[in-house]
């Protein structure tokens, strides 16, 4: 999946600043992809960290901060803003639906069938 800077709208920065960015404490692999496509562009970054998806959506719809997410997962009222804040390009991300044996029947197969249809993947 395409990685995409994601913020609420009319989110503005000053480009003399940091970029304050937001995530979750277990985001290491979003942090890294932003850190490193920062440090390649020359661009600073004040990193939050938030245990929990209520904190992390707190922060971004007041306008404090932007994140990375995967392209499907940027849903209103957040928007992606990579070209209004001339930000760097990002990489992508692997993402996988696990189910085990228990799981080919009902309501688990629909979920996992919404899932791969909602990101347009080939399996």
């Amino acid at each position: 999946m395409p990685l995409v800077w994601a913020a609420i709208p009319g989110f503005t920065i000053d480009k003399a600043c940091p970029l304050p960015l937001v995530f979750l404490s277990d985001a290491r692999d979003l942090r890294r992809h932003a850190l490193a496509a920062l440090d390649a562009a020359g661009r600073e970054a004040s990193i939050t960290v938030q245990p929990d998806a209520v904190g992390l959506r707190a922060v971004l719809l007041a306008g404090l901060a932007a994140t990375i997410l995967p392209r499907p997962a940027v849903a209103p009222p957040l928007t992606p803003t990579d070209v209004a804040l001339a930000l760097p390009p990002l990489g992508e991300i692997a993402i996988s639906v696990y189910r085990g044996p228990a799981a080919k029947t009902g309501a688990r197969t629909a979920l996992a069938e919404a899932l791969l249809a909602s990101v347009e993947c080939d399996f």
